[in-house]
């Protein structure tokens, strides 16, 4: 399987992501299936926020919950093994409470926890879901934890985030709900 590179302007030619995902790709284009099935479960976990009920949303959005679990699982196509994971999406409430900025934080088992950073854009009965920036963290003894945004990205994605939305492969998910 050859897996294009993704390519951004030079504006956001250091960012996370991008970084990450060119790391990834150049991994996959070498044949590494461990790599490839990381990739699925990133792609998996961030259309799995289509499954967040309205309602459930509105509460973590309010502050009356904490965080939403959500369910993924998919068949690896090359070994036909089922995979399923459960991920967080979390509201950052404690260092931007004012921000629509959301975490979505993955348990890789190999190695260490991965967040993705979500802009979510909240109208009647649906939400707009995009990809803002790639975090990871490091395992400290027993205790995983989550780093936080680094400023920077943070500053240069509130600026304009569906500009910055455009430049990533993954693009936007809009959720319409009955």
């Amino acid at each position: 399987m050859n897996v294009k590179s993704v390519t951004m302007s030079d504006k956001y030619c250091n960012d996370e992501l991008e970084v990450y995902l060119n790391k990834l790709i150049l991994k996959i284009n070498d044949g590494d299936n461990n790599a490839l099935r990381e990739l699925r479960l990133i792609y998996a976990s961030i259309l799995a926020i289509e499954s967040v009920k309205m309602n459930d949303f509105n509460k973590l959005k309010s502050g009356l919950r904490t965080a939403l679990w959500i369910d993924i699982s998919f068949t690896e196509p090359t070994t036909g093994q089922k995979i399923e994971q459960k991920l967080q999406l979390v509201k950052k409430i404690q260092r931007y409470p004012h921000d629509p900025i959301y975490e979505l934080r993955l348990n890789f088992k190999s190695h260490a926890f991965r967040a993705i950073f979500f802009w979510v854009i909240t109208s009647f009965m649906r939400f707009n879901v995009y990809v803002s920036c790639f975090t990871k963290t490091r395992h400290v003894d027993t205790t995983d934890y989550y780093a936080d945004i680094c400023y920077a990205s943070y500053c240069k994605f509130k600026q304009n985030p569906t500009d910055y939305l455009a430049k990533f492969m993954f693009g936007g998910i809009t959720n319409g709900f009955t």
